[in-house]
C-alpha cells in the first residue's frame, strides 16, 4: 500500500507513510482516512508526522494538491510536521497543501526531528504528564 496512516501515540500523534509512487487520488483517500481517523480517536491537540523519506513520485501539479486539500480537515489537527523531503518542489507542495487548510506546517530533516519538534510545542503530547482536559 502506498501510504499508511496509523498512531505513534494513541490519539495524540498520527504518522502516514508515503510509499513509492503516488497518485493525487491516493492521497486523497490518505487525507480522508487520516482525518477519519483523527476525529474517531483523536484527543486535541493532534499532530501528524508525514514521513516521505521512502516516496517515489508525487503529484506535481499544484491544481491537484488544492483537490487533495478538499478532502477533509479535523479542528482536533493542530501541526503537521513533514520530514525526509525529497526535493523542494515537493517541500513547497506540501507547504501550499496545509496552507491551503490552514494549518501549522513544518519540515524537518528526520523522525527524530518532528517529536523534539512536538516536544518543545506541547512536552505532554509525548506521554509526559496529563493530557489537556484528562481529569478536568
Amino acid at each position: 500500500m502506498p501510504v499508511e496512516n496509523e498512531w505513534y501515540i494513541e490519539g495524540r500523534i498520527a504518522i502516514t507513510r508515503l510509499i513509492g509512487d503516488l497518485t493525487a487520488e491516493e492521497l486523497k483517500r490518505s487525507a480522508e482516512n487520516g482525518t477519519q481517523m483523527i476525529e474517531r480517536d483523536g484527543v486535541m491537540p493532534v499532530y501528524s508526522i508525514v514521513d516521505m523519506s521512502r516516496i517515489g513520485r508525487f503529484p506535481m501539479k499544484v491544481s491537484d494538491v488544492f483537490s487533495i486539500s478538499g478532502q477533509g480537515n479535523s479542528p482536533k489537527l493542530k501541526w503537521i510536521i513533514v520530514h525526509s523531503i525529497p526535493n523542494r518542489l515537493i517541500s513547497f507542495l506540501a507547504g501550499t497543501f496545509t496552507h491551503a487548510l490552514r494549518l501549522n506546517f513544518r519540515v524537518v530533516d528526520n523522525f527524530e526531528d518532528a517529536l523534539e519538534m512536538i516536544r518543545r510545542v506541547d512536552p505532554r503530547a509525548l506521554g509526559k504528564g496529563p493530557h489537556p482536559g484528562a481529569g478536568d
